[in-house]
């Protein structure tokens, strides 16, 4: 643990350092929603609340970005969690996250079609598996996104993602998933955006039948840089892994208008 919080500290110090603004051009969205885009951000989930059988999760997770050029960036994810089981009450880091995200094809234009990305993130084995915050393995992450604007306000953004683990005991659960989801996102010229984003889960391994939620999130540009946002999950059908999941966001973005 205390190497992860050396990690961790060192991280805090060094990002200022590595931060550029990004020049607010046509092809970048003022809210941060569009996942093709390689962005210098920040976005902190405050609160967090995952309600399963066993008991109820709560998390705050820190996650930073830095656009090295228009078609690159990467990220880290750090989550904190604090978990109420019937057995105990746990708290600590989890399993903390690095990733890229390259730009393929961009058009720097709100056009019909405007860009593809792929990336992918990975999750370490840094949390307790004994503790419930952390997994016990290595997840491997990889996602391929696309935008669309068939109206200037509108964003329609396909996005197919793996879910797959590595490492760990021969005795631990292996994850082997796809995703399916399809972001819808409306954004008003006062600041506010809305987001409704269908997803299907199939599990390759055959332990659940494909599952079907919906991602809900409201939010809000405070200013060029600041945001506020509400994330809810729902469970629709298919085997129920969790009823609900809950978010407070604050988002910043390191922008530099013309």
């Amino acid at each position: 643990m205390s190497k992860i919080r050396l990690i961790f500290l060192l991280v805090l110090l060094l990002l200022p350092f590595f931060l550029q603004a990004q020049i607010l051009d046509n092809w970048l969205t003022v809210n941060g929603t569009d996942p093709t885009e390689p962005r210098t951000r920040i976005d902190i989930n405050i609160a967090e609340a995952k309600f399963v059988s066993s008991g109820d999760i709560f998390a705050t997770r820190f996650n930073a970005n830095v656009a090295f050029t228009d078609w690159l960036s990467l990220g880290l994810g750090i989550p904190y969690y604090y978990a109420a089981l019937p057995s105990a009450t746990v708290s600590g880091i989890g399993d903390i996250v690095v990733g890229g995200l390259v730009n393929l094809i961009d058009k720097k234009n709100k056009d019909v079609f405007q860009s593809i990305g792929f990336g992918i993130d990975v999750s370490l084995n840094s949390g307790d598996p004994e503790t419930g915050t952390g997994l016990g393995q290595y997840i491997a992450l990889p996602y391929l996104a696309a935008a669309f604007y068939p109206v200037e306000d509108i964003m329609v953004a396909p996005i197919i993602q793996e879910y797959y683990s590595f490492g760990g005991t021969p005795d631990d659960r292996r994850l082997n998933e796809m995703s399916f989801r399809i972001r819808n996102v409306l954004s008003t010229e006062d600041g506010h955006w809305l987001a409704l984003t269908p997803e299907l889960i199939i599990d390759y391994e055959g332990i659940y039948r494909p599952t079907f939620t919906l991602r809900t999130s409201l939010g809000y540009m405070i200013d060029g840089n600041w945001a506020l946002s509400g994330d809810f999950v729902a469970h629709l059908f298919g085997d129920q892994r969790f009823s609900s999941i809950g978010r407070f966001n604050v988002r910043y973005l390191f922008n530099m208008d013309k």
